[in-house]
């Protein structure tokens, strides 16, 4: 019984999804590439107590990515 569920759903999950085409809009610019990215920072602390005995700690961090186009669809990205 369970062999034949399992067969069920993947059969179900396995069948291909048709969508309909964009609709084309000759009027609307495409958007050019362009060099792009984002940044984040963090801090965190923590706070530990053991009877007869505490401990503090504080963390501080960040990240950074940039990408840069080398052609309409590739582009290269660094992070820092």
């Amino acid at each position: 019984m369970y062999r034949f569920l399992l067969g069920t759903a993947i059969a179900a999950t396995a069948t291909a999804a048709f969508a309909a085409d964009a609709p084309v809009v000759l009027d609307q610019e495409l958007a050019q590439p362009h060099i792009s990215g984002y940044g984040e920072l963090y801090v965190g602390g923590l706070y530990i107590s053991v009877p007869g005995d505490h401990a503090t700690g504080t963390a501080a961090g960040g990240a950074a990515r940039v990408n840069f186009p080398i052609d309409a669809r590739w582009n290269i990205q660094t992070d820092a």
